[in-house]
């Protein structure tokens, strides 16, 4: 933002006078007990300063009669609150050269056609200001009643900001106003309405009540919550992803643009091809937020952006300017305005390290502080109408705490005591979460949940490291539930060397058996994947003993399974072998056959498993099915008794049955193709000609008779005649 004309005199003595003094300006703005962005604006020219601001800081400074009379008539005297200068054609100046704002400048051009207020709000240093005043700019030609703006101050009150308005727009007395813009259209820019929130708030009533032509654009660090108010949360700068190494594509992302544009301004021209990973890397850390950004580049002075990096990149909140605010303070200024028990759930969501949804918000913050509310969502729209979570996706919504607003709750955690139960919770949540998603990466959901652990691999690694340390137990219940995820990222080594850790750590030695089984299972499944599962066999043998004396089914099946892989590559296909028919045994017994009533226990029963429809199978009262849960093979079944059928029944799968009006299609030798009460039985999937050919005896194989279709099973030569064609054992 230029200075603004007649102030930069005033700037230039408040610099001297206290840098005379030896003080910062937080000292100054402390001891006049004004803002130290106040002041800073002051400082820069950016702001003309009040009657009573001024006053504050000439006691402040201790100025004698002469240099007070001096100090005071450098200042300017006005309303309690800041006109914003007259630029080109309207009173507002020029905004700055906006990097990646494209997208939201188009949605705040539409948003002012449609709402009386629309409020930008994000944290300190975001670039609220600089967007409000592009967006103005271009919207002015739709405004004949003029464009003009005013800065709020700690200070201000509603007839002050009342006065300041009636100022930019040329009248007297702020009953004027009505008068003034009857029947024109007027855009009113209004910044940093938290610093007096509830004077603004008034004012900006009155103004909407009096005033219907009038458009108003705030911008705050929180909303106005005034009724019909248009809120955009105002997002950091998109940052590269990770991998990028290519300069030009680097600098094609708005942050490490605006980064390398504030470079160049300090003197550094170019970035060399060697430094691109610095850069990228610095601009992810710095989270795309301008603030720090601009801070950043500032020591490009005197140190190399990978110095900048080793020296920064860890302590980003350290960033300051002797001229602006740190950006600690900057944050902290956000973090202020939150309630107790926001504060406390900002704190929780400030240990995730990435983007994470409702479903982990959830129990991190369950058992909360009073006022804490019931349903997360709220508190999450609280946080991102504040800027301090950012918001993405359509379909499967995800959030994210901006870094800066994160390395500082983990500050706050620590300084409140809650550092460590806060780590553990989150350890804990991400453990469930990856126990329940491993379940599903059998199956047809496969995919999408390896993409859901995929997202949240930066959480499950920190969870890891925290949890191996401080509480092995779920480490261990975490990496116990990882090994198929880490064997289709490739990661089969790694999540090796985690399981080995845990297992030998003595503080898992009393850990459930069956997750150090599982876990011990893991261990050589992975130790498979590059060739060294006999290693793990000793391992393997222990896990399938914890599971038979546990009588887990599941980890027996898999346990055995593996064994028959590993020894067979270790050459004992005997031992192998007998793995192999034990499985099978367990998985064919009859505790996990189909029972008479077409369920599987432990397993969705198939589509036709389930009851009758009218009119399909037995009525009631009827005669009931025997032969062991087997459809019967007709009028010449033995041992069953013939179920009644509505006429024109239809099966669930393959052709109609014969009916009355339809012909009964014959297979050579004359044999039923359709139907299933061909005498001798009828078999599907036994070869023939086009897959459907003649089956023993010249029957046809599409009909599903039991006799033919026992027999071609035990011969080998196709399935089973089972219900619905196939055998549920």
């Amino acid at each position: 933002m230029p200075p603004e004309p007649g102030t930069s005199g005033f700037a230039d003595l408040l610099r001297t006078l206290r840098r005379a003094r030896g003080w910062t300006q937080e000292e100054l703005a402390a001891k006049a007990r004004v803002g130290v962005r106040t002041l800073r604006d002051l400082e820069r020219a950016r702001a003309r300063p009040q009657r009573a601001t001024a006053d504050l800081l000439a006691v402040a400074l201790g100025l004698d009669d002469p240099q007070r009379t001096e100090f005071t008539r450098a200042a300017r005297h006005g309303a309690g609150t800041d006109l914003l200068v007259e630029g080109r054609g309207i009173s507002l100046p020029q905004p700055p050269a906006l990097i990646g704002r494209d997208v939201e400048l188009t949605h705040l051009e539409a948003a002012l056609r449609q709402a009386a207020l629309v409020t930008l709000v994000g944290v300190a240093g975001v670039g609220k200001t600089s967007l409000a005043l592009a967006a103005a700019h271009r919207v002015a030609h739709r405004h004949v009643g003029g464009v003009a703006g005013i800065v709020i101050s700690e200070v201000s009150t509603e007839a002050d900001i009342l006065a300041a308005v009636a100022t930019v727009f040329g009248v007297a007395r702020v009953r004027d106003l009505p008068a003034r813009l009857t029947g024109r259209p007027a855009l009113l820019l209004v910044d940093a309405v938290d610093r007096a929130a509830e004077p603004t708030g008034a004012a900006l009533r009155w103004l909407q009540g009096h005033l219907p032509a009038l458009r108003l654009l705030a911008t705050g660090r929180h909303p106005t919550g005034i009724t019909g108010e248009y809120v955009w949360p105002v997002d950091p700068l998109e940052p590269p992803p990770p991998g990028l190494t290519d300069p030009a594509e680097i600098a094609r992302y708005p942050a490490a643009r605006l980064f390398l544009d504030r470079l160049r301004e300090v003197g550094l021209a170019e970035v060399g091809a060697s430094d691109a990973m610095a850069v990228a890397e610095l601009v992810r850390r710095l989270g795309g937020l301008p603030l720090a950004l601009e801070l950043a580049a500032a020591r490009g002075r005197v140190l190399a952006v990978p110095e900048i990096l080793d020296r920064y990149g860890d302590r980003v909140l350290d960033l300051a300017d002797p001229a602006a605010t740190s950006l600690r303070a900057a944050i902290a200024a956000s973090y202020r305005l939150l309630e107790p028990h926001e504060r406390w759930a900002l704190r929780r969501l400030a240990q995730f390290r990435n983007r994470w949804s409702v479903e982990l918000a959830e129990p991190l913050l369950a058992g909360g502080p009073p006022g804490l509310p019931q349903d997360v969502v709220v508190l999450l729209d609280r946080l991102t109408g504040l800027g301090l979570v950012s918001v993405r996706g359509s379909t499967a919504v995800r959030f994210r705490v901006l870094d800066v607003v994160r390395d500082f709750g983990r500050e706050e955690a620590e300084r409140e005591g809650e550092a460590a139960d806060a780590a553990g919770r989150h350890a804990r949540v991400i453990a469930g979460y990856a126990a329940r998603t491993a379940a599903e990466l059998v199956g047809p959901g496969q995919q999408a949940a390896i993409a859901r652990l995929g997202d949240i691999a930066i959480d499950i690694r920190a969870a890891l490291v925290w949890a191996a340390e401080y509480d092995p137990d779920t480490a261990l219940r975490l990496a116990a539930a990882l090994p198929r995820w880490w064997r289709f990222r490739g990661h089969d080594r790694q999540g090796r060397e985690w399981l080995r850790r845990l297992l030998d750590h003595p503080g898992t030695a009393g850990a459930d058996p069956t997750v150090r089984a599982w876990a011990r299972l893991g261990l050589a499944q992975l130790a498979a994947e590059h060739g060294e599962g006999a290693a793990e066999l000793p391992e393997l043998e222990e896990a399938l003993a914890t599971f038979v004396r546990y009588g887990d089914v599941a980890g027996q099946l898999a346990a055995r399974t593996q064994l028959c892989v590993v020894l067979q590559a270790a050459g004992d296909p005997e031992l192998a072998r007998e793995h192999g028919l034990a499985a099978l045994a367990l998985a064919t017994a009859p505790a996990r056959r189909r029972p008479a009533d077409g369920r599987r226990p432990g397993r969705r029963s198939p589509p036709c498993a389930g009851p009758r429809e009218p009119g399909r199978g037995r009525p009631a009262g009827g005669p009931v099915r025997r032969g062991g849960g087997r459809r019967p093979s007709g009028a010449g079944a033995v041992g069953g008794v013939r179920r009644p059928r509505a006429p024109q029944a239809r099966p669930r799968y393959g052709r109609p049955r014969a009916g009355p009006g339809r012909p009964v299609r014959r297979g050579p030798g004359g044999a039923r193709r359709v139907g299933r009460g061909a005498a001798g039985g009828t078999h599907r999937g036994v070869p023939g000609p086009r897959g459907r050919g003649p089956g023993p005896g010249g029957t046809a194989v599409r009909g599903r008779g039991a006799g033919a279709g026992r027999a071609a099973r035990r011969a080998g030569r196709g399935r089973g005649a089972g219900r619905c064609g196939r055998e549920y054992g």
